[in-house]
């Protein structure tokens, strides 16, 4: 959920529900591990990512980076890491769910993230 659209009792939309079944079950149904480090760029309310840590074949930590949190959002429960700045690290997967749309050079965007965060091996 976009962060600008939160209430105080989030309902979620079914397409939320929906995507985040979609990409627990293909990790299921292939029977792929997800990346040990997942970086989730505009993550919003981190629904997808808990979504996927809590699968058995989900990642081991996921860092969800949203310029968008106040400083009550951020957390760090183990596998799942709520940042507001750009990570300095790498991750050995990237997800980019309804972020680029938004971003006025996208192209541009996208190849900095990867380059700065992705893996050699990612």
């Amino acid at each position: 959920m976009d962060l600008r659209e939160r209430r105080p009792m989030p309902r979620r939309h079914p397409w939320e529900v929906v995507r985040a079944e979609f990409f627990v079950d293909l990790l299921r149904r292939t029977g792929a591990r997800a990346a040990g480090s997942v970086l989730d760029v505009g993550a919003g309310d981190a629904y997808l990512a808990r979504r996927l840590a809590e699968a058995d074949e989900g990642p081991s930590s996921i860092t969800c980076w949203d310029i968008h949190y106040e400083s009550d959002d951020l957390l760090n429960d183990g596998a799942v890491t709520l940042m507001r700045e750009r990570p300095t690290r790498r991750f050995e997967g990237i997800m980019f769910m309804d972020v680029l749309e938004h971003v006025e050079n996208d192209r541009e965007f996208l190849e900095e993230i990867l380059e700065e965060c992705l893996a050699p091996d990612g």
